[in-house]
């Protein structure tokens, strides 16, 4: 019997809310009822709910899906370049504990990218963020990280 399974990486696809074709993709509905069908009798007691790029940078359906979800699960986020403070630490509180930034697809100014990291990973944000995913135009050269604040530009630069 398997015990305390966490799942790294999750797609949560929610018909009620928004999604944008990705290279012309959108991909089928996956739900919380279809996940939990799908890994019935696997003991999975938490995980971390990932943004997709086809959910662009709403992060209503991350929330709702935490909420619903519960206690044991974190999300990863794709943060709005216009995100003011206060809407960082709503994702805290709601369980977001990284950003992913997708320079392939939806890429952002690179200053603007490295000043939203570096404001999210700021010490008024408790736990908000310390993990830094960035996807760029070579899918082969994807990095993910920890990072302090020092470190960051490095990071950006790699890409």
């Amino acid at each position: 019997m398997l015990v305390g399974v966490f799942d790294a990486h999750v797609h949560i696809i929610d018909p009620r809310f928004p999604l944008v074709p990705n290279n012309g993709f959108v991909p089928d509905p996956f739900t919380i009822a279809d996940y939990r069908a799908r890994t019935a009798g696997l003991a999975i007691d938490g995980g971390t709910v990932v943004s997709g790029s086809f959910q662009e940078t709403d992060s209503s359906y991350l929330v709702a899906a935490l909420a619903e979800l519960g206690a044991g699960w974190v999300g990863v986020a794709q943060l709005d370049p216009d995100a003011t403070d206060a809407d960082i630490v709503a994702l805290d509180r709601a369980g977001v504990r990284a950003l992913r930034f997708n320079l392939k697809r939806g890429a952002q100014d690179i200053a603007r990218l490295t000043s939203q990291a570096l404001r999210s990973h700021d010490d008024r944000f408790e736990a908000m963020v310390n993990k830094l995913e960035l996807v760029g135009p070579d899918p082969r050269r994807m990095e993910t990280g920890y990072f302090q604040s020092a470190g960051v530009m490095n990071l950006l630069r790699a890409f």
